[in-house]
């Protein structure tokens, strides 16, 4: 889980004695064992009326038979007792951690330190066109269509500000990542030009004086 040296890992749980009904622990397979699309998890809640609402669900979007099998078997096997897969999982994301943050450095997209996770928001405010959604959905199909690298948009994330975008390090190998994000800086860095460009012609029209 962590993503940093010497990061530390602290339950939210154990920062409330009892949890205050306001406060819901969900903890899910997908991320912590790479399993994209197993929708399969635990939620721990002192809240009774919430806890009646997920069970009225149960029947209906319970996993399957096989699914939790499949789970168990991933929970009883030796390695994972042994504590050998949370060692070289932790040892894999930092390497990936630290190979994002390489690689934005290089392409000058900034970004904000993460100290655990499989993500990062990258800021691309200044590549937008205005400070609108609108602007930011543009820039994300521009990315999409130009570099072929599909990111998540900071307004489907509920964020508060256009331009943050998600960039998840590890759902590739580092090579594959490193790829990716060079494509990334190359087409902001036409994109930035195109900018410029678009904005000296602008002053031409309007007749103000121009630099060269």
């Amino acid at each position: 889980r962590s993503a940093g040296a010497g990061a530390k890992y602290t339950p939210v749980a154990s920062l409330f004695e009892p949890l205050p009904a306001h406060v819901h622990v969900v903890w899910g397979f997908s991320k912590d064992f790479g399993i994209a699309g197993w929708r399969v998890g635990v939620l721990f809640t002192e809240n009774a009326s919430v806890g009646e609402a997920f069970g009225s669900l149960l029947h209906t979007q319970e996993a399957s038979t096989d699914t939790l099998h499949t789970l168990r078997a991933l929970l009883t096997h030796p390695d994972l007792s042994g504590g050998k897969y949370h060692a070289a999982h932790r040892r894999l994301l930092a390497e990936s951690y630290r190979n994002a943050c390489r690689l934005l450095k290089e392409v000058n997209i900034k970004w904000v330190p993460a100290s655990a996770g499989l993500f990062l928001m990258i800021d691309l405010r200044r590549f937008l066109k205005g400070s609108s959604w609108a602007a930011e959905d543009d820039l994300w199909r521009y990315i999409l269509t130009q570099a072929n690298v599909n990111l998540t948009p900071g307004g489907a994330m509920h964020c508060q500000e256009a331009g943050w975008f998600r960039l998840c390090f590890a759902s590739q190998t580092p090579d594959v990542v490193s790829v990716a994000l060079r494509r990334l800086g190359r087409c902001l860095g036409r994109l930035e030009k195109l900018n410029a460009l678009s904005s000296v012609a602008k002053e031409i029209t309007h007749g103000q004086e121009v630099t060269l």
